[in-house]
C-alpha cells in the first residue's frame, strides 16, 4: 500500500528531523515516539505531542494517554484552531463515534493526521498518528500490527494520491480496519467553481494542497462507490461543509497570519468555530464528503 510520502512535508528543525529517522529506524519502541513528543512539547505543540504520546501508548498495550505527560488539549483551546480544522475534526469526532457505538476504547489508525489534533477530539480513543511530515510514519510503515485497528480514518488525503494509485491505497486502508474506514476529502463537482476557488488558492497563497489537487485532480463519488460496491463493502456518503464559505475562511486565515495579527486571528477562529459550526453543510456546492466504509465481513 502506498502513501503519498511527500505530502505535508513540512519545515522541520535539526532535532526533529532527527528524531524522525530514529523513530523510523526503530518504529516499535515507544520510548522513539516519547522522545520525538519530548520535543514536539518543547515546541509549543501540546495537541501533537499528546497524539504521538497516545501512539507510544498503543504500542505499549497501555492504558490510553489521558493522564500521561501530555495531556489531551481541552476544548475551549481547540477552539482557536483553522475554522476548516474544527470542522473537519468535529466532524469525524462525530462520525467516529456513531460508528463505534458499543465499543468502549476502539482503536484508531489516524493517516496524514498531520498534527494529531484528533486524538484531542477523540480522547477515548487508542490512537496512532501515521502522518510523513510529523512523525515520518506512512501507511507503508504501518502493516507490522498484528491485527487490524477497529476504525482508520484519512482526512483530506484521497485527494493527494496519485490516480493510479487511489484503490490500492483504499484496499490497504481497509485490510487494517475491521468496523470501518472514515474518508473525509474533497470530490469532484460538476456543479460547483472547484477549479476557479484552487486556481484562487494557488494564486494567492500558492498553497502545496491546492496545487496537489489540480495535479492529480479531485476523486469522484461514482468511483469510489463502485470501487467499494465490486468489493462488497458498505457505504454511505454526506455532505459536509460549505465550498465559498469554506475558501473565505482559509483566506482569513492565511492573511491574519500574514500580517501576525494572531490574536486577531484566534478570535476570529473562536467565534466561528462557536457559532457557525453547525447547519453549514450544503448539498449543491459541499466542501467535502464524508464517506463511511464498512468492510465486508
Amino acid at each position: 500500500m502506498k502513501f503519498f510520502k511527500k505530502r505535508r512535508s513540512g519545515h522541520q528543525g535539526e532535532t526533529i528531523s532527527t528524531l524522525i529517522q530514529n523513530l523510523i529506524a526503530d518504529i516499535k519502541n515507544p520510548d522513539a515516539h516519547m522522545r520525538l513528543a519530548s520535543e514536539y512539547a518543547s515546541a509549543g505543540r501540546p495537541a501533537l505531542a499528546h497524539a504521538i504520546e497516545s501512539s507510544a501508548s498503543f504500542l505499549q498495550g497501555a492504558e490510553r494517554a489521558l493522564d500521561g505527560q501530555y495531556p489531551v488539549v481541552k476544548n475551549d483551546d481547540l477552539l482557536s484552531l483553522n475554522h476548516n480544522q474544527y470542522y473537519r475534526f468535529l466532524t469525524l469526532q462525530q462520525a467516529v463515534r456513531d460508528m463505534a457505538q458499543g465499543l468502549e476504547h476502539p482503536s484508531l489508525l489516524d493517516i496524514g493526521g498531520g498534527g494529531g489534533e484528533l486524538a484531542s477530539f477523540l480522547p477515548e480513543c487508542e490512537y496512532f498518528l501515521a502522518d510523513p511530515g510529523t512523525n515520518g510514519i506512512s501507511s507503508d510503515h504501518v502493516s507490522f500490527f498484528k491485527k487490524p485497528f477497529d476504525f482508520v480514518v484519512a482526512c483530506h488525503v484521497l485527494e493527494h494520491i496519485p490516480q493510479d494509485l487511489r484503490w490500492d491505497f483504499l484496499d490497504g486502508l481497509v485490510a487494517l480496519s475491521q468496523h470501518g474506514l472514515v474518508l473525509l476529502n474533497p470530490f469532484h463537482n460538476d456543479f460547483s467553481p472547484q477549479i476557479e476557488g484552487l486556481e484562487l488558492v494557488v494564486d494567492l497563497i500558492g498553497a502545496d494542497w491546492a496545487k496537489e489537487h489540480l495535479q492529480f485532480t479531485l476523486p469522484k463519488q461514482s468511483d469510489v462507490e463502485d470501487w467499494a460496491a465490486a468489493r462488497g463493502h458498505s457505504i454511505s456518503v454526506e455532505v459536509n461543509g460549505t465550498q465559498p464559505f469554506s475558501l473565505v475562511a482559509e483566506f482569513n486565515d492565511f492573511y491574519m497570519s500574514k500580517l501576525q495579527a494572531q490574536s486577531d486571528r484566534q478570535k476570529i477562529n473562536r467565534f466561528l468555530n462557536k457559532t457557525i459550526s453547525k447547519n453549514i453543510d450544503n448539498k449543491e456546492i459541499p466542501t467535502a464528503l464524508l464517506v463511511k466504509i464498512v468492510p465486508k465481513t
